[in-house]
């Protein structure tokens, strides 16, 4: 008989994993076949690594981090924008 997991159920185990549980300890903890465990995590790992809800620190620092990417490229087209003008206008000087 198969036996079918929720999904929370199944991304809970994979947030555990990646806090630094082993395959061996959740198997034996919640009776889940390693291999079942392993399959989750490929398949959740990237969505739960931002969205532990224990760990705020690190999902704060990766939300301020998308934060400062999008303020560099903003400072990086002004930047550009500048290096123009001031080239437009030292040829207008000469």
């Amino acid at each position: 008989m198969k036996t079918y997991y929720d999904i929370d159920f199944k991304k809970e185990l994979v947030k555990e994993y990646l806090d630094g549980k082993s395959l061996n300890n959740l198997y034996q903890t919640y009776g889940v076949a390693k291999s079942t465990i392993a399959g989750w995590i490929k398949k959740y790992s990237e969505e739960c690594q931002y969205i532990k809800p224990h760990n705020k620190e690190k999902n704060a620092s990766s939300e301020e981090i998308r934060a400062l990417n999008k303020k560099i490229k903003e400072l990086e087209k002004e930047n550009d924008f500048l290096k123009k003008a001031a080239a437009f206008f030292a040829k207008e000087i000469d």
